[in-house]
């Protein structure tokens, strides 16, 4: 009698939030939950830390989380780390000189200068030699 009972409770469908507005009996939860348009899933980028839950029509969802090129490098970062990566990794960047000398130059060509070392580049006060 008490499982009758408690299978004929209104209970809303638990995709509520995603916009379903289903409201029947815990007896036909089940049933609906299988088929319901409004069930939601997890990015495809949830391993990286992305939070957010999608319905199957979101598929063209721009992940914060989604592989991005470098519009520099052409290397393949994720979209949230771009600008760390043209900040502190991308070769193509331009950056100013360690020496001070107020000119900038690509992140790659650091190891062109004519002094021997980068440690000997930073003590020196001369002009940039890398132009």
């Amino acid at each position: 009698f008490c499982r009758r009972e408690v299978l004929h409770f209104q209970v809303a469908c638990q995709n509520r939030s995603a916009g379903c507005d289903w409201i029947s009996c815990l007896g036909d939860l089940e049933d609906h939950l299988t088929g319901c348009t409004f069930k939601t899933y997890p990015c495809k980028y949830h391993s990286r830390g992305c939070t957010v839950r999608l319905l199957k029509s979101q598929v063209h969802y721009k992940c914060d989380f989604r592989d991005i090129e470098c519009p520099q490098c052409r290397a393949i970062t994720a979209m949230n780390l771009l600008t760390d990566h043209i900040s502190t990794d991308c070769m193509e960047s331009r950056i100013e000189c360690p020496a001070n000398c107020k000119q900038k130059f690509l992140r790659k060509e650091v190891g062109t200068c004519t002094f021997p070392n980068l440690y000997d580049l930073l003590k020196r006060t001369l002009p940039c030699s890398l132009y």
